[in-house]
């Protein structure tokens, strides 16, 4: 039995047609614009297409009926640190890392891998970041957990972001009420 090695079915260049309620991206810009635009929490899932553990989360942790739910409260953004297909030549780059030391930065993996390691000071997979769509941390990452962990994991997330969206909506209707009460005020001096 191979269980945790080959990717899921999903994977499958030719593949049943499957639904799902999932929001994925595998491009993190185009991942969080959406995420903005719809207002919701994302899921940084620093994964690659050899690594066993994380096809081992994704047949036995996300297959879980409540984490699947809680999971599409996020924004999915996987991003394959091994991707070894190539950046078109005006997007390859030479990164230099704090230490001095350069790196080309050639593939699609290349930029995951050093977006992974500058941001997160890791460099394994699997890797997951909870963020708001303003990049906030809405918890601490984790990596290869159980089910139970992650799923309290999604829910410290969600309630995080929960708080957040409540905040932001009542600094805006305080703006709004604010700006209302100006407009009323250069009314009265109008008139009068």
């Amino acid at each position: 039995l191979l269980s945790g090695f080959p990717p899921p079915e999903s994977y499958a260049f030719f593949h049943k047609e499957q639904k799902s309620e999932q929001v994925v991206f595998k491009d993190y810009y185009e991942g969080m614009a959406y995420a903005k635009a719809h207002n919701m929490p994302v899921m940084l899932d620093f994964t690659g297409w050899a690594c066993v553990n994380c096809r081992k989360m994704e047949e036995h942790v996300w297959t879980d009926p409540e984490v699947k739910k809680l999971m599409q409260q996020y924004v999915l953004i996987s991003l394959y640190v091994d991707d070894k297909e190539e950046l078109p030549k005006d997007k390859q780059f030479d990164f230099k890392h704090r230490n001095g030391r350069v790196e080309y930065i050639k593939t699609i993996g290349d930029k995951w891998a050093t977006f992974q390691e500058v941001n997160f000071s890791s460099a394994s997979q699997p890797y997951y970041v909870l963020l708001s769509p303003d990049t906030e941390l809405l918890s601490t990452p984790v990596q290869y957990v159980d089910v139970e962990t992650y799923k309290e994991w999604l829910k410290k997330g969600v309630k995080k972001w929960k708080v957040k969206s409540e905040k932001r909506l009542l600094a805006q209707n305080l703006k709004l009420k604010t700006q209302n009460l100006k407009l009323k005020t250069q009314n009265l001096k109008l008139k009068t």
